[in-house]
């Protein structure tokens, strides 16, 4: 996932644990857990600034996966969920304020985005809302599993 030209270096690469045949496939598959999705370079894809602006909440990924649907109708295609900063963090079953990722849906308008953050004000009153993301899709079977990021500086 770039959400920038590639060579500015604000990309975020995850390797699945199995291989699917399409998007589609992917998509239907149900909910696919990635527990060790690097919250910090996921995050500053969709803001520069938005993982030191939770700083209060850097534990508290809600459902971080594929095809994650949490409480109060937010969603998303690959990503998680997540409280509002001055609540406590909730766990996958809990009280769920907004959702960051790719193939977005959040509880109020607009409800469906491309990519980035539903308009829940997540980033201490930041509406950061939907952002230009380009999603690749690539067959390496050789590469190993789990997160990477390609370009990001911490």
């Amino acid at each position: 996932i770039c959400t920038d030209a590639v060579s500015a270096g604000r990309c975020y690469q995850y390797i699945l644990a199995s291989t699917y045949s399409s998007a589609k496939e992917l998509f239907k598959a149900g909910y696919i857990p990635a527990t060790d999705i690097n919250k910090k370079a996921f995050e500053s894809l969709w803001s520069a600034t938005s993982y030191s602006d939770r700083s209060r909440h850097t534990n508290c990924l809600q459902k971080p996966g594929f095809n994650i649907q949490c409480l109060d109708g937010n969603k998303a295609r690959f990503g998680f969920c997540g409280n509002y900063n001055f609540q406590p963090c909730e766990s996958d079953g809990g009280d769920a304020d907004w959702a960051l990722g790719i193939g977005i849906e959040g509880q109020f308008s607009p409800r469906q985005i491309g990519a980035g953050v539903t308009n829940e004000e997540p980033y201490n009153g930041n509406k950061a809302g939907p952002v230009q993301a380009d999603v690749y899709a690539v067959y390496a079977p050789d590469e190993p599993k789990g997160p990477s990021t390609i370009g990001y500086q911490p």
